[in-house]
C-alpha cells in the first residue's frame, strides 16, 4: 500500500503541485500577496463538516520557508503528516524544496526539488525522489514563449543514465493571458496518452473562481472533482468547496477548504 501511495505522489501530486505553485507565482506579479496562516481541510459527514488536515505556513520575513500538514485526530490532537521547507536565493527566487513525511516517529524524506532559473523564469526542475531506501531522478523542462507565457513542462525520468518520458502538462490561455485549461497527458508505449485536464474558470476580474478537473476513460473526458472558490474584493480566497462527480454525473460536495491569514 505504501509502494502505491508513493507512485501516486510520483506521477499525480508532484505535476500538480509544481504547476499550480508556477501559476500562482505568475498571476500575482503586479497584485497584492496575501500571506496564508492555515490551510484547513473540513470533511462532509452526517454530522456536517469535520475538520480533518490542517497545514500551517510559516514565513521568514516575506519568504515562505516551512509548511507543516497535520492530520486532525480530536479537537485537541493531531498528528504530522508532511512538511515542506523552501529555500530561496539573494534574489528570493525559491530555488530548492523539501517534502518530508512522518514515519515511525521521525521525518523521512520523500523529495528534493531544485529549480534553474533564467532571469527570473524557471526553466528546469531536478526532484530527487526517496522510496525504499533509493533514490531516482526525474527533471523538467519549462517551456516558454516569445513573452514569457508557460506553454508546457515535459518531466523526464533518469534510469541508468537512460532519459525517458514521464509526463507533461500543457497550458491554454485566454486573450487576458489566464490559463483556462491545463492537460495532464501520460507517456505510454513511445507516445502521449491522454490521462487528465483541469478547465479553469476566471471572474470579470480575472480572480481564479472555480476549477472542473476531468479524466481520460472510455475513449473520452469525464468529470471527476469540480470545486469553486470565495474569494473577497482583493482576490483573497476564503474557501473552496469541492464536490465528487458520481456515475450519473451528479456533483455532490464532499470537500471544504478555508483559509486563515497572517495580519496585514
Amino acid at each position: 500500500m505504501m509502494k502505491i501511495l508513493i507512485r501516486y505522489y510520483i506521477y499525480c501530486f508532484i505535476p500538480l503541485f509544481f504547476c499550480c505553485k508556477h501559476q500562482s507565482v505568475s498571476k500575482n506579479i503586479g497584485k497584492k500577496e496575501f500571506k496564508k496562516k492555515f490551510q484547513i481541510w473540513n470533511a462532509k459527514t452526517s454530522d456536517g463538516w469535520e475538520e480533518t488536515h490542517r497545514t500551517e505556513f510559516v514565513y521568514t520575513g516575506n519568504l515562505l520557508t516551512e509548511e507543516i500538514s497535520k492530520k486532525v485526530m480530536t479537537k485537541d490532537s493531531s498528528l504530522f503528516l508532511t512538511r515542506m521547507y523552501h529555500v530561496y536565493d539573494k534574489n528570493d527566487r525559491n530555488i530548492s524544496t523539501v517534502r518530508e513525511r512522518w514515519n515511525h516517529d521521525q521525518w523521512e524524506l520523500i523529495v528534493k526539488s531544485d529549480f534553474h532559473f533564467k532571469d527570473d523564469l524557471i526553466i528546469k526542475r531536478y526532484d530527487s525522489i526517496v522510496s525504499n531506501n533509493r533514490v531516482s531522478m526525474n527533471f523538467t523542462d519549462y517551456v516558454y514563449d516569445d513573452k514569457n507565457v508557460l506553454l508546457s513542462e515535459v518531466t523526464k525520468t533518469v534510469t541508468d543514465s537512460i532519459q525517458t518520458n514521464l509526463n507533461k502538462i500543457t497550458y491554454h490561455y485566454d486573450h487576458r493571458r489566464l490559463a483556462i485549461e491545463k492537460e495532464f497527458p501520460v507517456w505510454i508505449d513511445d507516445k502521449w496518452i491522454n490521462a487528465r485536464k483541469m478547465i479553469l474558470t476566471y471572474n470579470d476580474s480575472g480572480q481564479h473562481i472555480q476549477t472542473t478537473r476531468y479524466n481520460w476513460q472510455n475513449n473520452m473526458w469525464r468529470e471527476n472533482i469540480h470545486y469553486e472558490m470565495e474569494v473577497d474584493d482583493d482576490g483573497k480566497r476564503k474557501n473552496e468547496l469541492w464536490h465528487r462527480v458520481n456515475e450519473k454525473n451528479e456533483r455532490a460536495p464532499f470537500m471544504k477548504i478555508i483559509y486563515e491569514y497572517c495580519p496585514s
